[in-house]
């Protein structure tokens, strides 16, 4: 298991190094994509932190604190940073997946996510500001 950070900052250094937008919402969603098939996958958890139910769906609220200083625009690392960040996490089944969620949270606007996550189970069997995962 991770700590939500280094999984939220790999995902970040990665859009980065495809010339994907990332931003705060987006990442929250890539997170929630993240935890649910390591569980599935792994049947563990991807990182360490809750899940909780927002009006514009799943967020792990220590990562949007982190970021929210971003407001809704894109994140962005320094090319220095992305490397290490993009080698923080060793396990190459892990990268994998999380790189395959990634490409798939990509082909989705950040607003697409946000009516995707509403209409899944996990958001629809809890209440507001629920743990979710």
């Amino acid at each position: 298991m991770y700590n939500a950070l280094v999984i939220a900052n790999y995902i970040i250094a990665k859009c980065n190094e495809q010339n994907y937008n990332i931003s705060n919402l987006r990442l929250q969603k890539v997170l929630y994509y993240v935890q649910g098939y390591f569980f599935k996958t792994y049947n563990e958890s991807a990182f360490d932190s809750d899940i909780c139910n927002w009006p514009y769906g799943p967020v792990v609220p220590d990562v949007y604190y982190e970021y929210c200083v971003y407001g809704a625009s894109l994140i962005h690392f320094e090319n220095d940073q992305l490397e290490k960040h993009l080698n923080e996490i060793k396990n190459r089944k892990h990268r994998n997946l999380i790189d395959t969620i990634i490409e798939k949270c990509n082909d989705y606007t950040p607003g697409q996510l946000v009516y995707k996550t509403h209409e899944e189970a996990p958001w629809k069997e809890t209440n507001r500001k629920d743990f979710i995962l």
